[in-house]
């Protein structure tokens, strides 16, 4: 995120997997594979703090890593796709933005 202290993308994370660590991205999938009763992704891509653009890369990310769950299971095991966190904050003045309707683009 902008706001470094507020960052979720660290080794440190209390927010699950960083998909951009090496090898991270297999090794979710094989969980998925090996467990499945797990039907949901979530994405936690900041806290308030990042750019609507960013948020957005992230559901694309994560929406990749559904589809390949579920070509890989051979069904559609990933039914859901929680993408978290809310809007982001502007932190620099009065004017309400983003907007729902930008997120909703």
């Amino acid at each position: 995120g902008s706001i470094g202290a507020m960052s979720t993308a660290t080794a440190t994370s209390k927010f699950g997997v960083a998909l951009r660590d090496p090898g991270a991205e297999d090794w979710l999938v094989r969980q998925y594979l090996e467990r499945p009763w797990l039907t949901r992704l979530h994405t936690h891509t900041g806290s308030q703090g990042v750019a609507l653009e960013l948020m957005a890369e992230s559901v694309r990310i994560v929406y990749g890593l559904a589809e390949r769950i579920n070509r890989e299971a051979g069904r559609q095991q990933v039914d859901t796709i929680d993408i978290g966190g809310g809007l982001p904050v502007n932190f620099e003045g009065e004017e309400i933005t983003p907007r729902f309707a930008d997120y909703a683009k």
